[in-house]
């Protein structure tokens, strides 16, 4: 019961922590909703998802768990005040990225995978920091 309320209590402090990025509300219902509204989220996991499906042997979790990784370390960039340069247009070409990696229909070995969907997660993370 005690750890339960204490989660409970982190949570409730920390929610503001949840607003989406700029231009897309600022409340915090509205940063819940963003990653399963916002366009750019929903094509990311998806081809997150795609391309780990991709991946040869049992190690197709490595690629999401990679993403999730990278996305809270953009965010905690974003968090401590680091200036990400030209932001949206460079989440739209990490998208775009994925998407050609997706298009180019041969399997990664996981490395290449997981560093690729790494680096595209740093900028979706920095954007919730910011």
């Amino acid at each position: 019961m005690y750890r339960s309320m204490t989660a409970l209590t982190l949570l409730v402090l920390t929610a503001p922590v949840a607003m989406a990025h700029p231009g897309h509300g600022t409340s915090v219902a509205a940063g819940a909703l963003h990653p399963l509204t916002g366009p750019d989220h929903l094509l990311a996991m998806l081809a997150v998802g795609l391309i780990a499906t991709r991946t040869p042997n049992a190690a197709w979790w490595q690629v999401p768990a990679t993403f999730l990784v990278c996305l809270v370390a953009g965010l905690g960039i974003g968090l401590v005040g680091r200036p990400f340069a030209y932001l949206e247009p460079t989440i739209a070409a990490t998208v775009l990225a994925l998407g050609a990696l997706i298009a180019a229909a041969r399997p990664q070995p996981v490395w290449m995978a997981c560093l690729l969907v790494g680096m595209c997660a740093l900028p979706h993370g920095a954007a919730h920091g910011q």
